[in-house]
C-alpha cells in the first residue's frame, strides 16, 4: 500500500473531521463524532505474504477546538476493536484476540498538540504535525504524525494524518505478520 502522504513504511491513518459552525466569540468549543458521516477505520497488513484488509465502522471522538487557534486542540479519538471486520468471521475473531480486544476493547489517540498550523482558513488546505499518545492492547506510547487540514465553508474540517503502528511496540505478536500495520481513519464531528 503506497502512502498518500509519503510515510516511509506506508502506514496510513486518515482522520476526516467535520465541525459545525463557529461561535462569534471564536473560543474553543466541544465537538463530538456523528454517525451520519459514516465513520470508518480501514487497515491493511500482511500475514505470510497474504494481504489482510479490514475495517471498523464505529469511531467516537471528543475534541475541543477553535479554528482560529487550532494548535490548542485537545481531545480523544476512539476505535472500538470489538467491531473489527476482515471479511472472514474466524479471521475477525483471531485479529480481535491478537489485539487483546476482550481486555482492552478500545484503541485511543489522545491529541496533545498541533504544530505548524496557526489558523484554518476556509477553502485552504494547511499542513502540520499532530502529536499525542496512542493506546492499543493496554500499551500507551507517544505518537507524532504529519497532518493536513481543510476547512469547508459549512464548517466541516477534513483532516488527514498517518503513522505506523509497529505491533511489537504494543506487545502484539502475530506469527508471519508484517512489522507495521497500515491504518486509515475517517470520521466527522460537529459542535455540541
Amino acid at each position: 500500500m503506497k502512502p498518500p502522504l509519503g510515510t516511509a513504511y506506508g502506514a496510513v491513518l486518515t482522520l476526516t473531521l467535520a465541525f459545525g459552525s463557529i461561535a462569534a466569540a471564536q473560543t474553543a468549543q466541544p465537538y463530538a463524532a456523528v454517525t451520519a458521516a459514516m465513520p470508518q477505520v480501514q487497515f491493511n497488513f500482511r500475514v505470510t505474504l497474504i494481504p489482510v484488509p479490514g475495517r471498523v465502522q464505529q469511531v467516537t471522538a471528543s475534541l475541543k477546538l477553535d479554528p482560529l487557534r487550532p494548535q490548542d486542540v485537545t481531545g480523544t479519538v476512539q476505535v472500538p476493536l470489538k467491531t473489527l471486520m476482515t471479511g472472514i468471521g474466524l479471521r475477525d475473531e483471531h485479529a480481535r484476540n491478537y489485539l487483546k480486544a476482550g481486555q482492552f476493547p478500545v484503541a485511543t489517540f489522545r491529541v496533545g498538540k498541533l504544530s505548524g498550523v496557526t489558523a484554518l482558513p476556509v477553502g485552504q488546505e494547511v499542513s502540520g504535525q499532530v502529536s499525542g499518545s496512542f493506546s492499543l492492547a493496554g500499551v500507551t506510547r507517544p505518537l507524532t504524525a504529519p497532518v493536513t487540514l481543510r476547512r469547508e465553508a459549512s464548517g466541516r474540517i477534513n483532516i488527514a494524518t498517518q503513522f505506523d503502528i509497529p505491533l511489537k511496540d504494543y506487545g502484539i505478536s502475530i506469527r508471519g505478520a508484517d512489522k507495521n500495520t497500515d491504518v486509515r481513519l475517517m470520521f466527522a464531528v460537529t459542535a455540541r
